[in-house]
């Protein structure tokens, strides 16, 4: 996508460590830990791919506005780097929080498995964390003269992620009955 755009690409290594650690490391190491008594039902490919593809072409659609902000110089590089780290961590959280439903082996009486709704909660606290207070150490730009822009970022994440998460479940599920 950046030799198309012929951008630079966005991201400084120690803010792939942020993404890398906080929004896939820890969770998948502490998900993996959880007890799982349930069989894989249906077909398995198909189930992983339902979840995230959506996910995926999420973070591109993200990185791919901000890619054509940044070129109309009405972000600056800074911010543009800064916006997609913000942009991919947020299409993280947003898949840990969809993972927080119940199993039906839990017996639980609540919708969401206690266990990941705390730790989808942490991982979000950890990730503001690193935006805000390490900041430095992430290189990430002063948060406050793009807040808006982090809000409709958000915004953005959240409807994409949701309209794609339908049109990929109504296109398998179509297939599937095929």
């Amino acid at each position: 996508m950046f030799l198309i755009l012929g951008e630079a690409y966005p991201f400084v290594p120690i803010q792939m460590s942020l993404i890398g650690s906080i929004t896939i490391g820890l969770p998948s190491f502490l998900l993996a830990l959880e007890p799982n008594k349930e069989r894989i039902k249906g077909k398995f490919l198909r189930n992983v791919i339902t979840k995230a593809m959506p996910l995926g072409l999420t973070v591109v659609l993200n990185i791919f506005t901000l890619a054509i902000l940044n070129k109309q110089e009405r972000i600056t590089q800074e911010q543009y780097s800064s916006l997609c780290v913000i942009g991919t961590g947020i299409c993280g959280i947003i898949l840990l929080f969809t993972l927080t439903k119940a199993r039906k082996s839990e017996n639980s009486k609540l919708p969401v498995s206690i266990f990941r709704l705390s730790l989808a909660i942490i991982i979000t606290i950890l990730f503001t964390l690193g935006l805000t207070v390490f900041n430095w150490w992430f290189n990430i730009a002063p948060l406050m003269p793009i807040l808006s822009l982090i809000v409709r970022l958000i915004i953005l994440s959240v409807v994409n992620f949701a309209l794609l998460s339908l049109v990929f479940r109504k296109v398998l599920l179509k297939k599937e009955k095929e």
